[in-house]
């Protein structure tokens, strides 16, 4: 897909360019990149021996749920854990270590944090300044952690505080410190293409806000009577941005509906794609193996399109009526 020479994206960069077009905005799926920016922190101190225990105790396997949920039930019930691992002669002595509590307690709740991220980040019509001020956001929630556990606060993470007052153990702040440092690298290196266009996003998110001497010449005359007019202000403050965009008048804001409509077709997630193929792969299955490829394009078209059918208008163009069906 991304390969330089002859990956998609470069033969349709290379395609745009030699029709004239100015060469295409390329950017990850934000989705993608959260989930790896969390698969860079080193878990395995703690990960390794939880799954061990969790397989001995349960199956299927402890991997059918989320690492998080996992990491947390596994906390609550540590109490219990011990004592079934201690009646089936197989002691867990990382139960009896403090330090290695604190750690687990720290993975849940951060691991929290970044399930919560990714639930906000999914779902069908997720503008990307909507998806890009979630990701800002995170990161400036990743300095507030740090500021905060430095001082041993404990007031966004939840289990370490109920773990504080069970052990007379120190928080390990550096090991703490350094986690959260990985993990902001991670994600300023992995979302540096969206900070690279973050003043575009400004503008088409809120062009009431934005400086005139920044923004291109072509539009700089035309957020100049955007903001100059109240009644368009009205309607930015009570309508949704796609409603306000397609207010404006065409001729008198061409540029800037040019602008707007680059950045209405930006997917920043692949979770249209992904729902689709769910959608195939559930109607696809062993049972219709008869399933012709047109067959199944018609069936995905019905079972992702969002458009009502008018029933009344197709029955009514038939000259005779089958009722038993």
């Amino acid at each position: 897909m991304c390969g330089k020479n002859k990956g998609v994206v470069a033969l349709v960069s290379k395609a745009v360019e030699n029709d004239g077009g100015s060469k295409p905005l390329v950017l990850h799926c934000i989705i993608h990149q959260q989930s790896l920016c969390g698969k860079c922190l080193d878990m395995s101190e703690v990960l390794k021996p939880v799954i061990s225990v969790v397989n001995f105790i349960r199956s299927p396997h402890w991997a059918e749920s989320p690492c998080g949920k996992v990491l947390k039930r596994f906390f609550e019930l540590r109490a219990e854990i011990e004592i079934f691992l201690n009646e089936k002669q197989r002691p867990f002595a990382d139960l009896e270590n403090s330090e290695w509590i604190w750690k687990l307690a720290f993975y849940v709740d951060l691991t929290n944090h970044m399930n919560e991220l990714n639930l906000r980040l999914q779902g069908e019509n997720r503008l990307l300044p909507d998806l890009y001020t979630n990701i800002k956001s995170f990161r400036q929630k990743i300095i507030l952690f740090q500021s905060q556990l430095r001082k041993k606060c404990f007031t966004h993470f939840k289990t370490c505080e109920i773990f504080s007052h069970t052990t007379k153990t120190e928080f390990p702040v550096n090991f703490a410190i350094e986690t959260l440092s990985a993990l902001k690298i991670n994600f300023d290196t992995r979302f540096s293409d969206f900070d690279v266009i973050a003043n575009e996003i400004k503008l088409f998110q809120n062009p009431f806000d934005s400086d005139i001497e920044t923004l291109a010449p072509e539009v700089q005359m035309e957020i100049i009577d955007l903001q100059c007019s109240v009644m368009i202000k009205n309607k930015y403050q009570n309508s949704y941005l796609l409603e306000f965009y397609k207010s404006l008048p065409l001729v008198q804001f061409d540029n800037l509906h040019k602008f707007a409509r680059g950045l209405f077709s930006v997917f920043g997630t692949t979770y249209l794609c992904e729902k689709t193929f769910s959608k195939m792969k559930y109607t696809k299955n062993v049972y219709r193996s008869q399933l012709t490829d047109e067959h199944l394009k018609s069936l995905l078209i019905i079972g992702t399109s969002k458009i009502d059918p008018q029933l009344q208008t197709i029955v009514g163009g038939k000259s005779q009526l089958h009722k038993s069906h």
